[in-house]
């Protein structure tokens, strides 16, 4: 048992792109998967093990620091967001951080030493969120969606 912490992508289909020659929406030839229309794939950007400082950083600036295990989801700015505090080395304390199966003060440390690391994973997931095309009206097949989920 302990905090595991998930950073996730869902990369929606469309099913109809925008042809600019002819002004028209035309439908995209749907993907089955053993019969069944595929509507999203989940994709897994990061995963973190008992980093309570990241955990607690995420939940108090963009969960009203409310620490449920529900999901979170993480606009581009907010992605960006935590990469500039990783680097700027500006997690939460230890003293501000934890719980019951969160790990302690020297495996955060651990965790910390990786900073530079996670921020690029941040700004990876930052990157591929504006790849997609937020509406699902212009001439992108996908629409993306990044969340944050722990399970403790």
């Amino acid at each position: 048992m302990g905090l595991d912490m998930y950073l996730t992508g869902d990369r929606f289909h469309v099913g109809f792109v925008y042809n600019p020659e002819t002004r028209q929406h035309e439908e995209i030839e749907p993907t089955y998967v053993d019969g069944f229309k595929v509507s999203s794939e989940k994709l897994e950007i990061g995963y973190w093990r008992k980093n309570a400082p990241l955990h607690t950083m995420i939940v108090n600036r963009f969960a009203n620091g409310k620490d449920d295990c529900e999901p979170i989801v993480l606009s581009e700015n907010n992605l960006r967001e935590i990469a500039r505090l990783l680097r700027a080395k500006m997690l939460p304390t230890n003293a501000q951080s934890g719980g019951f199966f969160f790990g302690d003060e020297d495996w955060w440390e651990e965790c910390r030493k990786n900073a530079e690391r996670d921020a690029e994973i941040f700004e990876k997931a930052a990157h591929w969120l504006e790849s997609g095309d937020k509406k699902g009206t212009g001439g992108a097949k996908f629409w993306n969606t990044v969340e944050y989920q722990a399970s403790w």
